[in-house]
């Protein structure tokens, strides 16, 4: 009977070997990264452990013990300070017979930044910590906005877009990381963000005499990111037909798949803003919309002699089709000249200003003018000969001829005016 007993007890000491053995070979204390390994709440994740037969000893480099014990799912629960390196014993058997894996884990401090934020105008900002966040509080502007994390980062965006080449600032309130960290304490945040995104077009603003085969040219000031979504973000008005493709990264073309009609008014429209184009970090251009109308190329042209007699005529393609007597500007209003554009018609315009001498003069309901530069125009004006110099600076025509001139030239034709 006595030996049946002792072979049950040496084969019961066996087993609770075998298995201390299994259990302290699995066994290990490790910090996880995660919502559990929380300092606030002093949670340690220990591996693979043996509820009911685990002790843990936690203690101090100066050799204070922490009262600490196994919860649930082998998490070592205790009084854990922040930033604090501790030596932790976990131990497994029964009786007097006991195996003991030793570790050093180290808790993790504040949540704290590491480096300067990473202005991002279009998007927002980055920070970087030194743990993964689940939550910042913040104040921007007077208003105190709060955002969480499902999936914890180092580095984290707060939501932008911000203005260009200014001095931003906010101000962190609160923060959390994935391990339960507090942020270090508020921290008022000061920068520049990067200068706006700018275009030059080819065509410009109201430019005339456009080539009507193009090309047209986007230069930007800096490498555009969003380099494929030129299709959606540039528009012509009326809509034109054609390819674009980029140069470099600064500047895109756009070839026409056929001529633009001559001596029409085109608008080209760039989308400005975040939505528009950006930079790799973050620039857009400041306008919401970039409005750049032109006038294409006119087979119509006008040129003004000055002389005796002071002729005005109208070529088309280069033949002449039309010409007519005018009167120019006298000794002290000269009418200027060179190569000018009309730039605005008007059936009517009523003129005030003063001659040479000084005295004012007030013309009212002047017909058929066509402004070709500031205040100088060509327009009808009852004259009783007509030939040379008698206006105030414009360009004088016969009141049948004005009306003649206005009906067949376009807005962008081209005027000469040769002395």
């Amino acid at each position: 009977m006595w030996g049946r007993i002792g072979a049950v007890l040496a084969g019961g000491l066996v087993i609770l070997a075998l298995w201390g053995l299994w259990g302290i070979s699995h066994l290990a204390v490790r910090v996880v990264p995660g919502p559990r390994a929380s300092v606030r709440e002093g949670v340690w994740v220990v591996g693979d452990p043996l509820p009911g037969i685990t002790r843990v000893r936690v203690r101090t480099p100066q050799g204070r013990m922490l009262s600490a014990h196994l919860g649930p799912s082998g998490v070592v629960v205790a009084a854990w300070a922040p930033a604090t390196r501790y030596h932790v014993t976990v131990a497994i058997g029964g009786g007097p017979i006991w195996w003991r894996r030793r570790t050093t884990v180290q808790t993790v401090g504040p949540l704290v930044l590491r480096g300067p934020p990473v202005w991002h105008p279009a998007t927002g900002v980055a920070l970087t910590f030194n743990q993964p966040v689940a939550r910042l509080t913040w104040r921007r502007d007077g208003r105190t906005r709060q955002r969480r994390w499902r999936h914890p980062r180092a580095t984290v965006w707060l939501p932008g877009p911000w203005p260009q080449g200014r001095t931003v600032a906010f101000t962190l309130l609160a923060g959390r990381s994935a391990y339960g960290a507090p942020l270090a304490g508020p921290t008022h945040l000061v920068g520049r963000t990067p200068a706006p995104l700018t275009v030059v077009t080819n065509p410009g603003p109201w430019q005339f005499g456009v080539p009507r085969n193009g090309p047209f040219v986007l230069t930007f000031n800096r490498a555009v990111a969003n380099r494929r979504a030129i299709r959606r973000l540039v528009r012509f008005r009326p809509r034109v037909r054609g390819r674009w493709r980029w140069r470099s990264a600064r500047q895109a073309v756009f070839v026409p798949d056929r001529p633009l009609a001559p001596g029409t008014v085109e608008r080209l429209e760039i989308r400005g803003g975040p939505g528009g184009f950006v930079t790799a970090t973050g620039q857009y251009l400041a306008a919401a919309r970039v409005l750049r109308p032109f006038v294409t190329a006119s087979p119509w042209a006008i040129v003004v002699r000055e002389g005796r007699p002071e002729t005005l005529t109208l070529y088309r393609h280069g033949r002449p089709v039309f010409t007519t007597l005018v009167n120019t500007g006298v000794a002290g209003a000269a009418t200027p000249v060179g190569q000018f554009y009309v730039r605005a018609k008007f059936p009517w315009v009523t003129m005030r200003g003063r001659n040479p001498d000084g005295q004012p003069y007030l013309d009212p309901h002047v017909p058929w003018v066509m402004s070709i530069d500031g205040n100088i125009a060509l327009h009808g004006f009852v004259r009783r000969a007509y030939g040379f110099p008698q206006s105030a600076g414009c360009v004088e025509l016969p009141v049948p001829a004005a009306r003649k001139l206005y009906a067949m030239v376009p807005l962008g034709t081209p005027v000469r005016i040769e002395a």
